[in-house]
């Protein structure tokens, strides 16, 4: 199959919450539980009307349901016997009111997966779909105004799980593909967006900081439905705040790039690049205190309880490149990392597992790029796209994992998955 012909495939990753796709949006084999319902939020009258005339007259046996506008875990708890989706935005052209389409994650993972669009959005964005891309920012955006902050997805069981932070790099890809003098309209609501969550998310009061570091609060959560590892409450994760470093910088480059006079107010609190800048420096060294690992000579978690590292023989040190977020001495010792965590199929993230996906991968390409690295990050794409390539000559199938020991992908529901797709064109 050409490229041509593999970038369709993004096709067949479209869905929407209505009658173009509840069929699809709606299923969800990851919960035994009956799980056709919609949950709208409590101040989007428009949204309700609409869904309340789709439960008339659609065909699909579904129910609506209300929730409020910043979803807890007791919400969660609620609705554990009815999980469910919950709506996404709607727009209003000339063929009528619908949901915006979004790029799901693939079979089993149909609904809007926040980390996952990331990956999304920088493969549409490599074959031409800005459109499919700027429609997942919209989603995203709309889940910041109307569920208060950016959840793990828009399933109802994920409400309380927050997603990792990876808008500002979404929003800085899509605005890196527009024209020039096209960027600042484009941003004007992203970047009041992606602060709002920065602070609703991160630095709220039920937020916990640990030195200055962020840290995911204790929550109770079926990991098999998730795409990603939620660390434990007692961990400081280099990902976590490698991720949150990047955030902050973004916001710097937007205000200091694209908003006249270099200010912008956000709920009466006046921010400008300076502001910015001086969070992520106050992080990046709290990091190379905390999470650097002298020994080791990179970056690792850190368990707070036994006070040490931990997670030794994670390849985290792909964060810290791909957050441009690592000292010239802090290089030095990396690069010596590269080659341990390298084998025949690119990419080992975990020494201890022989799972591979297609995050880490992209994530290592990109931080080894950004540090003048191309010849290696190179050597891992080509190891990766080979071995994805050939099970899928073989077997028809862009899966979600691979056992990178042996190349041959690992079982899941379907037999396409978007952040695979994405990984064959970056």
């Amino acid at each position: 199959m050409n490229k041509s012909q593999l970038a369709s495939q993004w096709d067949n990753l479209v869905t929407s919450i209505d009658q173009h796709g509840y069929t699809v949006s709606l299923n969800d084999p990851k919960v035994t539980q009956p799980s056709k319902t919609v949950f709208v939020e409590d101040k989007d009258p428009f949204a309700m009307k609409f869904y309340e005339k789709d439960t008339q007259v659609y065909d699909t046996d579904f129910s609506l349901q209300i929730i409020p506008n910043k979803p807890d875990e007791r919400t969660v708890q609620k609705h554990r016997d009815t999980p469910g989706i919950v709506a996404a935005v709607l727009i209003n052209n000339e063929e009528g009111v619908r949901a915006t389409p979004y790029t799901y994650l693939g079979e089993g993972y149909t609904e809007l997966d926040v980390a996952a669009s990331y990956f999304h959005i920088l493969g549409l964005l490599k074959t031409g779909r800005l459109e499919q891309a700027k429609q997942l920012a919209g989603n995203i955006t709309y889940m910041v105004g109307h569920v208060h902050s950016l959840k793990a997805t828009n399933r109802i069981y994920h409400q309380h799980v927050r997603a990792l932070p990876l808008y500002s790099a979404m929003i800085r890809a899509i605005s890196g593909a527009l024209p020039q003098e096209d960027r600042p309209a484009f941003l004007k609501i992203h970047i009041v967006r992606s602060i709002l969550d920065y602070f609703r998310n991160w630095h709220a009061s039920d937020s916990q900081l640990v030195d200055g570091l962020n840290i995911y609060p204790k929550i109770d959560v079926d990991q098999n439905t998730l795409s990603f590892h939620i660390p434990p409450e007692h961990t400081i994760p280099v990902r976590l705040n490698m991720m949150l470093y990047n955030t902050e910088m973004d916001i710097a480059h937007f205000l200091e790039n694209y908003v006249a006079g270099g200010t912008l107010t956000v709920e009466d609190v006046v921010y400008d690049a300076a502001y910015w800048k001086e969070r992520g420096h106050k992080r990046l060294e709290k990091m190379w205190s905390v999470l650097w690992n002298k020994e080791t000579e990179t970056f690792n978690d850190y368990d707070i309880s036994a006070g040490r590292h931990t997670h030794l023989d994670r390849a985290d040190f792909i964060y810290a490149l791909w957050a441009d977020a690592i000292s010239d001495t802090q290089f030095h010792g990396v690069k010596a990392q590269i080659s341990k965590h390298t084998n025949a199929y690119g990419l080992l993230y975990d020494l201890g597992s022989t799972t591979g996906q297609a995050p880490e991968q992209i994530i290592s390409w990109i931080g080894l790029e950004k540090q003048g690295l191309v010849e290696a990050a190179q050597d891992l794409r080509e190891k990766w796209q080979r071995m994805v390539l050939e099970e899928y000559n073989d077997k028809g199938v862009l899966a979600l994992r691979y056992d990178m020991e042996t190349g041959i992908h690992k079982k899941s529901y379907g037999t396409l998955y978007g952040w695979t797709l994405a990984s064959l064109f970056l």
